[in-house]
C-alpha cells in the first residue's frame, strides 16, 4: 500500500497522485506544497522574522511579548463517539496558561461521557494541558515550532503573489522583490518537474489560506 508523501499515513483507498508522489487528499498535497515553499525561505530571513514575532506584542491580548506557540488539548465524547484534538496558537505566556487551563477544565466537563475513548482519552488530554502549563516555552528564545510557523507565513507570499520586476533597486542590490522572484522561479521549476501541475497547486493554496 502507498504512503502519503506529506503526513506519512498509509493510503488504503483513494488518495491523490501528483507526479511520482501520492497523498491522502488535496489537503495533504497543498500542505506539502506550502512546506516546500517554506524550505526555500533563507535562514537569515526566517531567523530575523521569527525574532520580531517572538519579541512582538501578543495577538490575543495585545500585551507585551515574548510570544510563542502554545498548544491546548481538547476532548469531547458521547456514548460511543469520542473526538480529541490539539489547537496551537501564537500568544504570550499569560494567554497560553489561560488557554491550557481552560482546555483542561473543558475536558473535565465534556470528556468523560463516552466509552471507552472518553474514559481513556480525558485524563491524557488533561495531563497534557497541565504539563503544558508547567513546562512553558523558553521566554529567552523562540521555539522551533514558532520558527516553522513563521517560515510558512514567509513562504506564502512567494506562492500567491504575482511576479513583479524589482523597482528602484540597483543591479547590485536587487532587494526583496528580486529575492522573491528568484525563490518563486526556483520552486516553480522544481514543481514543474516533480508534480507537473505547479500552477494548480498555487491556485488551490491561495483558496485554502
Amino acid at each position: 500500500m502507498a504512503t502519503c508523501a506529506a503526513c506519512g499515513k498509509t493510503i488504503v483507498f483513494g488518495g491523490v497522485t501528483k507526479g511520482k508522489k501520492r497523498y491522502c487528499n488535496q489537503d495533504c498535497h497543498h500542505a506539502a506544497t506550502a512546506i516546500r515553499y517554506a524550505e526555500l525561505v533563507p535562514d537569515d530571513v526566517a531567523a530575523d522574522r521569527t525574532h520580531e514575532v517572538h519579541q512582538g506584542s501578543c495577538p490575543k491580548c495585545k500585551g507585551p511579548g515574548p510570544v510563542d506557540i502554545h498548544t491546548s488539548h481538547y476532548i469531547w465524547s458521547a456514548i460511543i463517539l469520542t473526538s480529541w484534538y490539539s489547537t496551537p496558537e501564537i500568544c504570550c505566556r499569560s494567554c497560553g496558561i489561560k488557554a491550557k487551563l481552560g482546555a483542561a477544565l473543558l475536558c473535565m466537563l465534556i470528556g468523560w461521557w463516552g466509552f471507552p475513548g472518553g474514559l481513556i482519552g480525558t485524563p491524557i488530554q488533561i495531563l497534557r494541558n497541565l504539563f503544558g502549563v508547567l513546562f512553558m516555552p523558553d521566554s529567552k528564545k523562540p521555539s522551533a515550532g514558532l520558527e516553522a510557523m513563521v517560515r510558512l507565513g514567509q513562504g506564502r507570499p512567494t506562492m500567491v503573489e504575482p511576479t513583479r520586476a524589482p523597482t528602484r533597486q540597483s543591479p547590485e542590490e536587487p532587494g526583496d522583490a528580486g529575492n522573491a522572484i528568484e525563490t518563486r522561479n526556483a520552486i516553480e521549476t522544481k514543481d514543474a518537474g516533480e508534480d507537473g501541475d505547479a500552477a494548480d497547486a498555487l491556485a488551490n493554496m491561495d483558496n485554502e489560506w
